[in-house]
C-alpha cells in the first residue's frame, strides 16, 4: 500500500495557510496579529474563533476546538486524514509523493484484535444455532433466521467460562481478549466470561471489521444491555451500530437513527436498510460526523416515544445542529418504539411517518400538547405555562416564534399580548442565566469580581432615565446599555424601560413602582432612579454617549486585567493559555489607547 511521504505531509502543514483555508468557509476579520470570526463548530453571536498565522493554528474559546488546517478540514467536512491531505495539496499546489511503507507492528497488533473478535462472533453465532432459548426469544420479538444470519446475532450461554475455555483451546492471546473486555480477570487470578445469558450483537465499523459487542440479557439482570468496554479498536463515541450496512448498501440519500440494536434489525428486515443506532451512550459529535459522511441532507431521528426518548431526541438534534445539519424527526404515537410500531403498522405505516416528519420545533410542540392536562389546578397550569414559555425560547427566529405564539394562543385559549409580554420577560431571564453559565475557564464572573463600580452604575442609571423620557437618538445605544446592565443588578429595570421605549412609551416613575412593587431589592434601586429622574439633567444624548463609552472602556479594561491575572496563574506550557494571554495583553494596550483618545475628545468637547 502506498503512503504519502512524511516530508510531503510536513510541507502541507507548513504551506497550508490557516487564514486562507478558513476563509474559504467563513468570513474572518483581522484583529492585531490575529484573525477572528464566528466559530463554524458551534452556534454563537459573538466571535470567539481565533486564527494565529504565526503558528498556523486556530482556537475557539467558546467550544474549545483547536488545531491546524488539517484538523479544521477534517472536522468541518468530515473527511479522513488522507483525503484532507490531498485536498490541501491541490489547493496550495503541492505535488504529492508516495512511499510503500507501513507500520507492520501496529497492523499485526490490530489484526490480532480483529481476529479474536471475529472468532468470538462466530463462537456466539454457533451457540445461538445450538440453543432453542435465544432463538425462541428472537422469534417472539419478530426477528427471523435470515436477520440472525445477516447481523451475525449470537448467544452467550449461562456458563461462566464457555468463551474463556474456547479461547484457551484455540491458543488465542488471553491478554488481548482481556483488553477487549471479552473476559474478566478475578481476584484469584483466574478468568471468567464478561457476557452470560445474553443475545450478542457484533458491532462492526465501516470497514466491516468487528470492533466490539453489545449483549441483551434474556434473564432478570440489572443491566438490560451490556456493551464491550472501550479498547484500542473500539470507541463508542466514534461508531454507530450497522454503519457497515450503510456502506454495504451504498446509502447516500438518507439515514434513519434509532435507539437500539433490536430497532435496527426489526426495521432492516422490514425493508428499511438505511438505519443505524447509537451505542448505549448519548449521541456524540463524532458519531454525527460519521453519519454526515453518508447523508448530509436527510437525517431522520426516530427514538422511543417515552420521556427518555424525547430528551434523547432533543440532545441528538442539538449535536447535529453543531455540524450544520437539521434532522427530520419522526413522532411515534402511544409511547411506542420503532420496533413495536413497525410490527403494529407495517412498512407502509412507517413510510407514512417518514413522509411527514417534524422539525425540532414541531416535535417539541406536539409533546407540549400531549403534556397539557385538563385541570383547574393553579400549580399544574403554572408549570404548563412555564413549559410553554421555555418552548418559545428555543425557537431561533422571530417570525417563526410569532407563528407559534398565535398557534399556542388558539390551541390553549391564551391571550396573545399577555403571552408575548410574559415571553419577553422570561426570555431575558433565560438569556441572562445562559450568559452567566457560559462564564467558564477563560472568562471572569464580572459580578462576583465587583468590576462594575458605583460610578458606572450611575452612568447606567442616567442612560435609563434618558430612555424613560424617550430622549432623541437614545435608542442607538440600547445594545451598550443592555450589555452593561447585565452585570449591575439593573437588568430587569432596564428591560422594562427598554420595551416601553421601543414602543415610544414614556416610563413615568409610578409605572416603575407598580412594576417592581413586589421586590424590596428592586424598589430600593427604583427609589434612587426616581430621585435622579426628578433632578434636571442637563446632558444631551451626544454628551451622554461619550460618557457611556468611557465607562464601558474602563469596565472592559478591568475585565481584561482580571483575565490576564487569572491566565498568568495558569500553565505557561499550554499553547492555548499563552495565546489567550497574548491576546488579552494586546487587547488591554488597545483599550488604553482608545481610552486616552476618547478622554481627549471629551475634554475638547
Amino acid at each position: 500500500m502506498a503512503y504519502i511521504k512524511k516530508e510531503k505531509i510536513e510541507e502541507i502543514k507548513e504551506k497550508s495557510d490557516i487564514v486562507s483555508v478558513v476563509s474559504d468557509y467563513l468570513p474572518v476579520k483581522k484583529s492585531g496579529r490575529y484573525y477572528m470570526g464566528n466559530c463554524p463548530f458551534h452556534h454563537e453571536k459573538t466571535p470567539s474563533f481565533f486564527l494565529y498565522p504565526e503558528t498556523n493554528t486556530f482556537h475557539c474559546f467558546g467550544c474549545g476546538k483547536h488545531g491546524d488546517s488539517i484538523s479544521f478540514l477534517m472536522e468541518l467536512e468530515s473527511l479522513d486524514y488522507v483525503t484532507t491531505l490531498k485536498k490541501l495539496a491541490e489547493k496550495f499546489g503541492i505535488e504529492l509523493e508516495y512511499e510503500n511503507k507501513f507500520d507492520s507492528f501496529n497492523k499485526k497488533n490490530f489484526d490480532k484484535y480483529y481476529e479474536i473478535n471475529a472468532f468470538v462472533a462466530k463462537f456466539y453465532y454457533r451457540k445461538m444455532l445450538e440453543n432453542s432459548v435465544p432463538k425462541q426469544y428472537l422469534a417472539k420479538r419478530g426477528i427471523n433466521p435470515k436477520s440472525i444470519n445477516i447481523f451475525l446475532i449470537g448467544y452467550a450461554d449461562e456458563n461462566w467460562k464457555s468463551l474463556y475455555n474456547e479461547l484457551k483451546v484455540k491458543n488465542f492471546d488471553i491478554k488481548i481478549a482481556e483488553e477487549l473486555g471479552l473476559i474478566i480477570k478475578i481476584k484469584t487470578g483466574d478468568y471468567i466470561d464478561r457476557f452470560r445469558n445474553r443475545i450478542m450483537f457484533p458491532i462492526l465499523n465501516k470497514d466491516k471489521k468487528i470492533i466490539g459487542f453489545g449483549g441483551r440479557t434474556i434473564v432478570n439482570d440489572n443491566a438490560k444491555y451490556l456493551n464491550s468496554p472501550e479498547s484500542v479498536i473500539f470507541k463508542k463515541g466514534d461508531n454507530v451500530y450497522a454503519i457497515d450496512k450503510i456502506v454495504e448498501n451504498n446509502i447516500r440519500d438518507k439515514i434513519l437513527i434509532v435507539e437500539g440494536y433490536m430497532d435496527v434489525i426489526s426495521l432492516y428486515q422490514s425493508g428499511i436498510n438505511y438505519v443505524v443506532a447509537g451505542l448505549g451512550t448519548a449521541f456524540t459529535e463524532n458519531q454525527a460526523r460519521l453519519v454526515k459522511r453518508y447523508s448530509r441532507e436527510n437525517v431522520y431521528l426516530c427514538y422511543d416515544g417515552d420521556n427518555a426518548g424525547i430528551n434523547a431526541t432533543n440532545k441528538t438534534n442539538s449535536v447535529f445542529n453543531e455540524i450544520s445539519i437539521k434532522p427530520n424527526i419522526i413522532v411515534l404515537p402511544d409511547k411506542l418504539d420503532p420496533d413495536d410500531y413497525i410490527k403494529k403498522y407495517g412498512l407502509d405505516g412507517f413510510n407514512k411517518l417518514l413522509e411527514s416528519p417534524y422539525d425540532i420545533n414541531g416535535f417539541n410542540y406536539e409533546n407540549l400538547k400531549k403534556n397539557k392536562k385538563n385541570t383547574n389546578s393553579i400549580t399544574e397550569n403554572t408549570i404548563f405555562y412555564e413549559s410553554v414559555l421555555s418552548f418559545l425560547t428555543k425557537i431561533d427566529t422571530n417570525i417563526l416564534r410569532d407563528l407559534y405564539i398565535n398557534k399556542i394562543s388558539s390551541d390553549f385559549g391564551l391571550d396573545v399580548n399577555s403571552l408575548k409580554e410574559d415571553f419577553n420577560k422570561f426570555d431575558k431571564k433565560e438569556e441572562n442565566y445562559k450568559e452567566t453559565e457560559e462564564n467558564k475557564e477563560f472568562q471572569i464572573d464580572y459580578k462576583s469580581e465587583n468590576l462594575l463600580l458605583n460610578s458606572d452604575k450611575k452612568v447606567l442609571i442616567m442612560g435609563i432615565i434618558l430612555l424613560m423620557k424617550c430622549e432623541e437618538n437614545i435608542s442607538d445605544i440600547l445594545p451598550k446599555l443592555g450589555e452593561m446592565s447585565k452585570y449591575s443588578g439593573l437588568y430587569d429595570i432596564f428591560s422594562y424601560v427598554e420595551n416601553n421605549a421601543k414602543n415610544n412609551t414614556i416610563t413615568i416613575p409610578s409605572m416603575l413602582i407598580d412594576k417592581f412593587k413586589n421586590s424590596v431589592e428592586k424598589l430600593k434601586i427604583v427609589d434612587y432612579i426616581i430621585k435622579c429622574y426628578k433632578e434636571k439633567i442637563n446632558l444631551s444624548t451626544l454628551d451622554y454617549v461619550k460618557l457611556l463609552n468611557i465607562s464601558i472602556i474602563n469596565f472592559e479594561i478591568r475585565r481584561v486585567t482580571k483575565n490576564i491575572e487569572k491566565l498568568r496563574e495558569m500553565d505557561k506550557n499550554n499553547n492555548d493559555v499563552v495565546s489567550n494571554l497574548n491576546f488579552n495583553i494586546e487587547k488591554l494596550m488597545e483599550l488604553n489607547r482608545n481610552l486616552k483618545s476618547m478622554e481627549k475628545g471629551a475634554h475638547r468637547g
